[in-house]
C-alpha cells in the first residue's frame, strides 16, 4: 500500500485532495491542515508522495520541504507544490529543498 501525505492548511483543499485520492487504488491518505503536526509526522513516517500548499501558517511549504528532505528518509520521495507560490522565493529555495524539477503550468 502506497502512502500519500497531503498538507494544505485550508481544509476544503485537504478534502478535495481526499476525494480525489481515494480514486487512486491500494492508497493510504494521511492529511494534516498543520504544517507543523504534518513535519512531526514526516519525522517519523515515509510517505510515498507529499503533497504540499506553499503558503501555511508556521511552516511554508518550502520550510515543510527543506526540513523534510534534511532526513535520510526523504530520499527518493516525490514532492508535489500547490501553485500559489513567489517565483523569486523559489529560485533561492531550489538547492535547499533539493528540487528535481519545477514546472510552471
Amino acid at each position: 500500500m502506497q502512502t500519500i501525505l497531503v498538507v494544505d492548511d485550508a481544509r476544503v483543499n485537504v478534502e478535495v485532495y481526499g476525494r480525489i485520492l481515494a480514486q487512486v487504488e491500494d492508497s493510504k491518505i494521511v492529511a494534516f491542515t498543520s504544517s507543523t503536526l504534518a513535519m512531526t509526522w514526516l519525522l517519523e513516517n515515509k510517505p510515498d508522495l507529499v503533497i504540499t500548499d506553499f503558503r501555511m501558517p508556521d511552516l511554508d511549504g518550502l520550510q515543510l520541504i527543506e526540513q523534510f528532505r534534511s532526513q535520510p528518509t526523504s530520499k527518493g520521495v516525490p514532492i508535489v507544490m500547490g501553485p500559489r507560490f513567489r517565483p523569486c522565493a523559489m529560485n533561492s529555495a531550489i538547492p535547499k529543498a533539493n528540487y528535481s524539477r519545477i514546472s510552471k503550468k
